[in-house]
Parts: structure tokens; C-alpha cells; sequence
């Protein structure tokens, strides 16, 4: 067993010697881990190739130097260590007195775990470590030692602190006056203090166990609140109130909707009627609409306040010159316009069974949703594409400020004009265009151009869901756009994301009636949503004409 620490000191108290193992070899504490013999050899090296001292330490604490080690040996036991308290600080002088009351037991190693490998029983084995500090510790470790890790940032590696022996400590006789009365009513009230301090941690872990407890079972109720889903309010329910309270008002309408329920959906009532629709049902909504018409995708879509929306838009630019020393600047500025985007209003109705509507094994919202994105993306995909703006949003091809390139014939296209019109952009916006047009004429027709050297002009995508490229550019299939025929623009290219805004002014809302369709077994759901489009940058795009 290894030596236990000894504390000495002189007659007159003013220092004190300790001595003892700070590590014994091989020695497993309870949480795995071990010291090989030599495992603090290089650092030893280290410390006696600088000549500095290390630090005795109260608790690891750095703010807080008892005293110095004055020598550091690695024998066939372990660690031993001899150092000096300082007992003209005032840490030293209480430490002293700790030591001579019994309360300060322990000591404690603090050092930078380099290397380590795993034992054969279980637990790791340290094979190289640095040595950073001793310190003297309150709690006292049993034969076996205790460890205590406290981990840092990668580049630090992990400071561990071991307890090793217990401290026993031997006073030199005393020949002073103060060794009697004076000293045991010292004693007794440091051990009071001690004890209040122990009690009153003792009572704050109580309450802290008392709060974890009162939030485990707060915790359980929400859980089991989560998990009944369909009770009463059929598979479209949600763990959030509104989305619970949106599934309920579809199946059965908002009699069924409960009190506390209905107040999550009035917050998100929609003027006109209706209810605005939760952010999971909007989501999937969107989704759903991003994949029939990808136009939401390639433009800039915008949330307004008002019926309508406006932007600044430069009409003219600066103008530059080189001027002489002393010549005359001439006067240069911006021309600033506005383009004002109108919002108009959309709206859908269906007829769904009551049947349906009562089997709680279908995920009405999601049916709903599938239903409703196929029609708001041919409505508003074909307005984005070619609306005329009388009642709805202007498409990019009916605006005036819309250039294209001739194709050259009135039914046949060619590889020549797709790079012509591609360089016809400016870098800026060429170097982000995506070309756009439909799947069922054109885009198998583009496909199949090659180059002079038959290469095809088209490149498969490198990874599923990226789109394949034209010319090194994307592409992306717009269902709306015109097939080849004489005077339409089949294919268009550019920076949509420039060129094209979106602004929608509502999101979308559900209106449940049910008594329209009453007589056939039916309930019609209404959904409205205001938005509006425009092409604000027409710089940014080009298209290709069938045009002689």
C-alpha cells in the first residue's frame, strides 16, 4: 500500500511540510482508469528542465496557491511528492488550520491525459500524461483511490483529478502558550460551520430533486396528451393545439372544436372567413405546389401587407468619365422609378363525403392538401407563365418589356439559337440563368441536340434530385410554358430570381360549409389565397421565338 501523506510542522506554525503519493500505479479507481508506471516521466523530465515549481493548489482551484512541490520522484509505488505550505497567505494559514482540525484530507492531481489505452478487464490504462497542479482537497479517497474528470476543449486534451492516500498529518511539539482551550473552541466552531454548510447543501438538493420531479411529471402529461391522436378528433389532430383544433374543424366543423381549442384557430382567422391554415398543413401545402409548378422555386416570392406591392427600380444608371486634374465634373445621377405589383385573389372549392370525412383511418389533411396544390398550381402556374394581369398576376411572357431571340423558322429549333440567347444575357445574370420549358414537345426535342462533334448539348445530373444541364446551366421543366409552334416562345432563359417577383399578400385559408352540398352527402371546403406576380427586371431574361 502506498505511504500516506504526512504533514509536519515547525514549533512556531509559521510553514508545514506535506508529503505523500499523489499516484499509485495501477490502482483502478471506480470510474476506470489507472496509471501506468512511467506515465509521468517525460513531464517530470520537463518540469526539472525548466526549474519550476509546481503549484499546490486549494481544490484545483487556480485563483487560490497554498504553497509549492518541492520534490516530485516516480518510484516503484507511484507519484512521491514533497512540498511547503506558504502560512503567510491567508489560503495557507486556513489550509494549515484545516489540516490540523482533520477537515483537509486528501490530496488531488491535476494533469492533461496525451495517451491512454484500454485494459483488459475494462476501464483505460493512462500511459502519458502532463502534470499541471497538486492540490490539497476536502474529501478524502479510500484505498482505492476516486477520480474525477473535468473535460476541455480538444486542443487541452482532459484534466483529470485524482485522489490519492488519505492525508494524515503529525504536528512537532508545540512549546507555545495556545495549545489548549484556545485551540479545541477554534476547532468546534470551524466543525459548526462545517456542519451548517453540509446541512444547508443537504436542503437545496432536496428542493432540486423535488423541481426535477414536478417537471418529469409535467413532461409525462404532455407526453400522454401528444400521444392521443384520433381520440375524439380523428387522425388529422396535431400535437399543437391549432393543428389539433384545424384537424378537428375539418372532419366535424367548429361546433366540435373545443373552447381553448377554437381560441389557438381565431388567432389565425382570416378576415374574409375562414380559417388560415397551420404551418405543417401550409408547408406540405407548398410543397406539394413546388413540385407540379416549380415557379415558386425560380423566383423571388415576397410577403406584403397590402394590395399591392412596390418596388424601387433603377431605370437609369450613373454615368462615369475621366476628368483632368482641375477639369469640370459633370453632374451624374440615378434615375429611381417603381414597379407596382397588384395582388389578386384566388379561390378553390372541393366536395369531399362526409364518409370520408368520418373514417379516421384517412389523413384527411393530407388528402385535402394533394387536392388543393394540384389546382392552385395550374391556376397561378399558368398566370405566372402568361397571365395577362386583368384579374390575376402577369405573366413574364405577356410583359412588354419581354425580348426574344428569333428562332429563325416558324416549327424548328436549333442548338445555334440556345447560344444565342444564352450569351445575350449579361454575365451576371448568365452565369445564373436557368432555362425553362415544358416536357412534352420541347424539351425532348432540345435533348437530342449535339454538337459538332456529336456530343449531346445535354448532361444527365450528377446526384439524384439536382436537374440536369443545358449548356452547363440548369434546367428546369415549366408545364405551362407554349410548345413549339409558330409565334409562341417555347424556351426561355435568365435569373428568375431577378427578373420575376411573387408577392403574397394572405396565406392560405379554409372555409368549411356544410350545407351547400348537404342534400348529396357532401361538405365543400372554400380556400382563398391573394397573391400577385410581375416581371420587374426584364434585362435578367430572354426567350427564344418561333420566328422567321
Amino acid at each position: 500500500m502506498p505511504e500516506a501523506v504526512e504533514c509536519r510542522f515547525t514549533p512556531s506554525d509559521e510553514a508545514g511540510l506535506v508529503a505523500g503519493y499523489g499516484v499509485v500505479w495501477n490502482v483502478l479507481d471506480r470510474h476506470g482508469t489507472a496509471f501506468a508506471p512511467g506515465s509521468l516521466d517525460a513531464s517530470l523530465a520537463d518540469i526539472r528542465a525548466s526549474g519550476h515549481r509546481v503549484p499546490m493548489l486549494w481544490a484545483h482551484d487556480p485563483a487560490r496557491v497554498i504553497g509549492a512541490w518541492d520534490r516530485l520522484e516516480a518510484d516503484e509505488h507511484g507519484l512521491r511528492v514533497e512540498g511547503r505550505l506558504v502560512t503567510d497567505t491567508r489560503d495557507g494559514a486556513d489550509a494549515l488550520a484545516h489540516l490540523r482540525a482533520g477537515s483537509l484530507n486528501g490530496l488531488s492531481i491535476g494533469f492533461r491525459r496525451l495517451a491512454d489505452e484500454p485494459r483488459a478487464g475494462g476501464g483505460r490504462t493512462i500511459t502519458r500524461a502532463e502534470l499541471v497542479e497538486i492540490s490539497l482537497v476536502a474529501v478524502p479517497s479510500n484505498n482505492d483511490a476516486r477520480t474525477t474528470e473535468v473535460r476541455g476543449t480538444p486542443e487541452e486534451g482532459t484534466i483529470t483529478m485524482l485522489n490519492a492516500a488519505p492525508v494524515e498529518h503529525r504536528a512537532e511539539p508545540n512549546t507555545g502558550a495556545d495549545d489548549g482551550a484556545g485551540n479545541e473552541t477554534d476547532l468546534g466552531a470551524r466543525v459548526a460551520k462545517v456542519e451548517e454548510a453540509v446541512a444547508s447543501i443537504g436542503q437545496k438538493v432536496d428542493a432540486l430533486a423535488e423541481k426535477v420531479g414536478q417537471t418529469e411529471q409535467r413532461a409525462d402529461r404532455i407526453e400522454a396528451r401528444s400521444a392521443r391522436v384520433g381520440l375524439g378528433s380523428g387522425a388529422g389532430a396535431g400535437p399543437d393545439p391549432e393543428t389539433r383544433a384545424f384537424g378537428v374543424y375539418l372532419r366535424r366543423g367548429s361546433s366540435a372544436v373545443e373552447a381553448h381549442e377554437m381560441r389557438a384557430m381565431s388567432a389565425s382567422t382570416d378576415s374574409q372567413g375562414g380559417f388560415l391554415v397551420p404551418d405543417g398543413f401550409r408547408a406540405e401545402l407548398l410543397k406539394r405546389l413546388i413540385e407540379v409548378s416549380p415557379m415558386r422555386t425560380l423566383c423571388t416570392v415576397t410577403p406584403t401587407g397590402t394590395d399591392a406591392l412596390i418596388l424601387p427600380k433603377v431605370t437609369a444608371n450613373p454615368t462615369s468619365a475621366w476628368v483632368a486634374e482641375l477639369g469640370t465634373r459633370t453632374s451624374s445621377e440615378p434615375t429611381v422609378g417603381q414597379v407596382k405589383i397588384d395582388v389578386h385573389e384566388a379561390s378553390i372549392y372541393t366536395d369531399i363525403s362526409r364518409r370520408l370525412l368520418e373514417d379516421s383511418a384517412i389523413n384527411l389533411q393530407s388528402e385535402l392538401a394533394a387536392i388543393l396544390s394540384q389546382e392552385y398550381a395550374r391556376l397561378e402556374g399558368q398566370a405566372f407563365v402568361s397571365g395577362d394581369g386583368t384579374g390575376k398576376p402577369r405573366g413574364f411572357l405577356s410583359h412588354p418589356d419581354f425580348e426574344t431571340v428569333a428562332a429563325g423558322s416558324t416549327s424548328a429549333l436549333s442548338a445555334d439559337k440556345l447560344i444565342e440567347v444564352m450569351h445575350s444575357l449579361p454575365a451576371q445574370y448568365r452565369n445564373k440563368g436557368t432555362w425553362v420549358m415544358n416536357g412534352t414537345t420541347t424539351l425532348g426535342k432540345v435533348r437530342s441536340f449535339k454538337n459538332s462533334s456529336g456530343d449531346y448539348l445535354w448532361r444527365d445530373a450528377l446526384s439524384e434530385g439536382n436537374p440536369g444541364t443545358i449548356l452547363g446551366r440548369p434546367v428546369v421543366e415549366l408545364p405551362d410554358m407554349p410548345d413549339i409552334a409558330s409565334g409562341e416562345v417555347p424556351i426561355a432563359f435568365g435569373d428568375f430570381k431577378v427578373a420575376y417577383r411573387i408577392a403574397q399578400r394572405v396565406e392560405f385559408s379554409i372555409l368549411r360549409d356544410d350545407y351547400t352540398q348537404a342534400v348529396s352527402g357532401l361538405v365543400r371546403f372554400f380556400s382563398r389565397a391573394r397573391l400577385g406576380g410581375d416581371l420587374v427586371q426584364a434585362a435578367a431574361i430572354k426567350g427564344i421565338s418561333m420566328t422567321a
